[in-house]
């Protein structure tokens, strides 16, 4: 397991990278949060990995093919964006459970 801080969160490299390339196209950086619920904007943790990510309200237009790469996450919140498609790495994320477009 190759670990990397991602603003002083130890996270798995690849899962690093993701929120990195988020944070580049949202220009802000993607917070650690104790809870997600509707309208919460950051990302949740468990054993170095995201688990739950929440990026409601941020007018995204993409997501980046990295996102393929967060192999534990279990609940994904991309509510109000202006998402066209999902990248064909979505269909690389088997546990997730629980999915909000709206």
């Amino acid at each position: 397991m190759n670990i990397q801080q991602y603003h002083g969160i130890p996270l798995e490299i690849e899962e690093c990278e993701f929120l990195t390339s988020l944070e580049e196209i949202l220009h802000k950086k993607i917070p650690l949060v104790e809870k997600i619920r509707f309208q919460t904007f950051g990302f949740i943790v468990k054993d170095f990995q995201i688990i739950k990510l929440s990026i409601f309200g941020c007018h995204l237009s993409y997501i980046p093919e990295s996102i393929g790469n967060l192999k534990k996450v279990k609940v994904l919140y991309l509510s109000e964006n202006h998402l066209n498609q999902l990248p064909s790495s979505f269909q690389k994320l088997e546990m997730l459970e629980e999915l909000y477009l709206d």
